[in-house]
């Protein structure tokens, strides 16, 4: 299974079971997985993750903040950053594959 038809069978919501050396992932035989993808779905995730990430961003760069708030509560935001922007790339990176799949 190629990286990117592991990324979109994530996004379609299927569940990986890991089985010996290799992955088995749920699905209907003989169904192509771009049927189950929604774009106008994903591209409004796209569009709230960066909502997200901006308003991440602008508190992460509120010195006050930073300054005042626990270590932990300042990483737990920066970790809210990066894992939003990974789930960002792969919608972007998903959407283009579609897009060249589908002409």
């Amino acid at each position: 299974m190629t990286e990117e038809e592991r990324m979109l069978y994530r996004l379609a919501g299927y569940t990986f079971y890991v089985k010996g050396l290799g992955e088995v992932v749920c699905s209907v035989p003989g169904r192509d997985i771009t049927q189950d993808i929604d774009t106008n779905k994903l591209i409004k995730e796209q569009e709230y993750l960066w909502g997200f990430m901006l308003k991440l961003k602008s508190k992460l760069e509120n010195k006050n903040f930073v300054d005042k708030a626990p270590e932990d509560v300042v990483n737990k935001e920066i970790k809210k950053w990066y894992d939003s922007w990974e789930r960002f790339d792969m919608i972007d990176k998903a959407l283009k594959y579609l897009e060249e799949k589908n002409g």
